[in-house]
């Protein structure tokens, strides 16, 4: 159970899979009682917790304010697993997503170049959402200094390269017939 002070950290634990709840509408009072009926553990960057609130069952104070900071300390503190669920989870919602079997649900929902470059699209059963395993997922890794399979990425990548090389050289193609056809008519005038 996340408090106020640390929802950033709260989205970087769904990304890697963890079940991480808040409620920004919710008292940290009745945040602590949730955390404690549930049990859950409460994360919090508030020192004065024991002065000001009920007991917590089970809980941590984190002095870091980098949420990347954090996530580290809690990744090394609870030995949590960043690899197994990663990008399993709608950071809005905290459910797990559905993959997509037939890709072309996704296609009026996202950019048309997103859908030329992924051959993968995910479903968050309670929005909606559309995710995809962009570039984002390499950048949000090395912020997180998580270890990712970057050689997939590379490979998408390259793959979506290749297919805009391929789309240029149509054009291209395209180009130089229609000059050749500008070329011609000009040569035929007296």
């Amino acid at each position: 159970m996340m408090d106020h002070m640390v929802i950033r950290l709260g989205k970087y634990l769904r990304i890697i899979g963890y079940d991480a709840e808040w409620d920004m509408g919710v008292r940290t009072h009745d945040l602590i009682q949730r955390a404690n009926a549930t049990g859950r553990i409460f994360v919090t960057r508030n020192t004065h917790l024991a002065e000001q609130y009920p007991p917590v069952r089970d809980g941590i104070i984190l002095s870091e304010t980098d949420p990347a900071l954090q996530f580290r300390t809690l990744v090394e503190k609870f030995g949590l697993d960043t690899q197994t669920d990663l990008f399993s989870r709608c950071i809005q919602c905290n459910v797990i997503l559905d993959a997509l079997a037939d890709k072309s649900v996704a296609e009026a929902l996202v950019h048309p170049n997103v859908y030329r470059r992924q051959k993968h699209f995910f479903r968050c059963p309670h929005c909606g959402t559309i995710f995809w395993h962009g570039s984002h997922v390499a950048n949000t890794c090395r912020k997180l200094g998580i270890k990712h399979d970057e050689e997939a990425d590379w490979q998408s990548d390259h793959e979506a390269m290749v297919e805009q090389l391929r789309l240029y050289q149509i054009k291209d193609k395209r180009i130089l017939a229609a000059m050749g056809r500008i070329q011609r008519h000009r040569s035929e005038k007296p």
